[in-house]
């Protein structure tokens, strides 16, 4: 843990995120709404697509978890968790892949879930807090939940960031981190990128809450960032902290993704021929990024 930044005051914060990998609940049917299919055998039939996984297989393990290992605040197993929600129905091949990712990484855990179960992602946040949470620790820990995709990435000043949000005055709040950019993919190759400004975006979306180890409870309502509504509609019933810069995230566009039927992507071009310094600078705190597109 780098204690250069936060110091001391990061042992008595939490942090938990939570990453779905192509699950399939029947009972949470968000995916299932948002791609749009007619059946949900047709769903299963798209989610479990191998070339779909090994796609989301790659921006998983080759671009956002890379980003998580670079976080300017290092990530410690003692205050961090990152919890992806996978299907029992994903190929072996792909859950090896995944647990050989989590084997080399103490902060990252993997939760299967089978067709008949509820996604229960507070649950998982709920497991995380208890295996993190030691008998020196306060009686109401603090700590925040954040959501992300697994195509879709955060800055590298993303820890950081959420920790200083992290006080009790802002118990019950939602944080939006609402700068970051929109970028375009062809296959492998990252061929668009634009700014925008998205208030609520679930890419890094974040709730601060407390929760009481003894009693096994959290402390706020909504207790977590999974608030059970359109995310996008929190500020009418919730307090909500809007955080402008740096910019943290970006929003993934391309032809697998699940809600390609509801989103205007931006538009794919040919490939950069050279990619401009003002890009490149846009991306540093996205150095994994970088790499994708052979920049040192």
């Amino acid at each position: 843990m780098n204690s250069n930044v936060l110091g001391e005051a990061v042992m008595n914060k939490k942090i938990v995120g939570v990453v779905n990998f192509s699950t399939l609940c029947k009972k949470n049917s968000g995916s299932f709404i948002s791609s749009r299919e007619k059946s949900w055998d047709e769903h299963v039939e798209i989610i479990l697509n191998e070339l779909r996984l090994e796609s989301r297989l790659k921006f998983f393990t080759e671009v956002s978890l890379p980003i998580f290992d670079l976080q300017s605040e290092s990530p410690d197993e003692s205050w961090f968790s990152l919890v992806v929600l996978i299907s029992d129905m994903l190929p072996q091949k792909f859950k090896n892949k995944l647990e050989k990712s989590a084997s080399i990484r103490p902060w990252l855990r993997i939760e299967e879930r089978g067709e008949d179960d509820w996604l229960d992602a507070p649950g998982a946040v709920r497991r995380s807090l208890n295996n993190m949470i030691s008998e020196s620790d306060l009686e109401n820990t603090l700590f925040s939940s954040f959501r992300i995709d697994d195509d879709d990435f955060i800055s590298t000043e993303y820890l950081r960031e959420l920790l200083q949000c992290i006080e009790v005055k802002n118990q019950g709040k939602f944080v939006t981190f609402s700068n970051g950019y929109k970028c375009a993919w062809d296959g492998d190759s990252l061929v668009n990128l634009v700014e925008i400004k998205k208030p609520l975006i679930a890419i890094g979306l974040a709730h601060v809450g407390s929760f009481d180890k003894d009693n096994n409870a959290f402390s706020t309502t909504p207790e977590t960032v999974f608030a059970g509504m359109n995310h996008y509609e929190l500020d009418a019933e919730h307090a909500v902290l809007e955080k402008h810069e740096p910019p943290m995230f970006i929003w993934s566009q391309h032809k697998n993704q699940d809600t390609a039927g509801r989103f205007k992507s931006v538009e794919i071009a040919e490939s950069w021929g050279e990619v401009s310094p003002d890009i490149i600078s846009k991306l540093q705190n996205f150095p994994s990024l970088l790499t994708k597109l052979n920049i040192s």
